[in-house]
């Protein structure tokens, strides 16, 4: 239940970044800067993918940290806490390229 709620945190702030960064991309079209373009696209896919994953591990795997675990039911709850590091990690990977190409916008003027 912890590591939901600290994925959920991470996945939230990464979804922040990510909007913002998708707010600056007409600026980014009109200035040529596609470089910054194909960042915001990727960013967008990671965290949508992201979301997918944590969405799928919340309602599924992760409903084993939910009552105490035994056998397969453990091993079924550490995998799942194995995709929920995972998904943090992930999250805010892209949560700081979201804000570093956000920073490269602003010094660019986009």
């Amino acid at each position: 239940e912890e590591m939901h709620g600290m994925a959920e945190l991470f996945l939230d702030e990464a979804g922040a970044a990510v909007a913002e960064l998708q707010g600056h991309a007409e600026a980014c079209i009109a200035q040529d800067r596609f470089d910054l373009l194909e960042q915001i696209v990727n960013a967008a896919s990671e965290y949508e993918d992201l979301r997918g994953r944590a969405d799928r591990w919340s309602t599924g795997d992760g409903a084993a940290f939910s009552r105490p675990a035994k056998g397969a039911d453990l091993a079924k709850g550490r995998a799942a806490e194995a995709e929920a590091v995972g998904v943090v990690a992930e999250a805010a990977t892209v949560e700081a390229r979201a804000a570093s190409a956000i920073e490269d916008m602003q010094a660019g003027g986009a």
